[in-house]
């Protein structure tokens, strides 16, 4: 969904110049603490520099200017979250439908299979629970959750459906919880197999995946403007010889004291040396 004039060149985005600026300052700062630790082995074994203080370089604050302008425009469409976030809704709406079926569909069989229980009477009420709303509400929420953790392999980041795949997570999700739950294990296995046969059917059928794959696709696009803001087009060269036009740095150095101490801890005396700030 995304429409570029111009279709500017990424590597001379300014992200990638600030983006590699920075990195060079970390490295800039790292060889300045590598020399300084160099320092203070130096003045660790000089018994006239151990008393003065080791510097250390540190990089406070840059300002730098640049010659930049814009290389191109474009639109685009949503991110790939919201296009997920679409997906989530959508397939919430859809196992929320299919469990309509299958849950009449388990009642019939509690009620069938009564006999099946060590008490009859549990499987009347465990019947009787699955049309209530607070019951739905709560074995739909169980799948939904196991769907939503799989909804990458289901939805691409484009928006785009996987069938097969989708028609087999959303089953399974809804057989753990309600077929194959531990609560419903006494009935006959043929009849829980036939159960979850019926719910794979319906999951996979070809009308309502259709219907589910209209739903993703169909949803409400938002566009913004896009610009692509470049530092290194041959235009901008053309200014001047220089892309810096100014580099401020500020900086500061940081002092430390090489500490020696006897220790007679070993029992033989021991001088152990150690980098302090040094006291303004």
């Amino acid at each position: 969904m995304t429409q570029e004039i111009g279709a500017p060149d990424p590597n001379t985005y300014i992200s990638r110049l600030i983006g590699g600026f920075l990195i060079d300052l970390a490295r800039a700062q790292h060889m300045s603490n590598e020399f300084s630790k160099r320092l203070g082995e130096i003045y660790k074994k000089d018994p006239l520099l151990r008393v003065f203080p080791v510097p250390n370089g540190y990089i406070g604050t840059v300002t730098m200017e640049l010659k930049a302008g814009i290389q191109g425009i474009g639109v685009v469409g949503d991110p790939p979250e919201a296009i997920i976030a679409h997906a989530h809704a959508t397939f919430e709406k859809h196992v929320q439908e299919l469990l309509e079926s299958v849950l009449g569909d388990l009642a019939d069989a509690l009620r069938a299979h009564r006999s099946a229980f060590p008490s009859p009477e549990k499987a009347d009420r465990m019947a009787e629970a699955l049309g209530q709303p607070e019951w739905r509400k709560a074995i739909a929420s169980e799948a939904q959750t196991k769907v939503n953790a799989r909804m990458g392999e289901m939805v691409s980041h484009q928006g785009e459906l996987n069938e097969e795949g989708a028609a087999a997570i959303v089953a399974e999700a809804l057989e753990q919880a309600t077929v194959a739950h531990p609560d419903y294990a006494p009935l006959p296995q043929e009849v829980r197999n036939k159960l979850s046969e019926q719910l794979r059917k319906r999951a996979a059928d070809r009308e309502r995946m259709g219907r589910l794959k209209a739903r993703i696709s169909d949803r409400p696009l938002h566009f913004a403007p896009s610009v692509h803001i470049s530092t290194a087009d041959p235009t901008l060269s053309a200014l001047g010889p220089e892309m810096v036009g100014r580099l401020d740095l500020q900086a500061s150095v940081r002092d430390y004291l090489v500490q020696a101490k006897s220790t007679t801890e070993t029992g033989s005396t021991t001088v152990v040396f150690r980098l302090v700030p040094a006291k303004n």
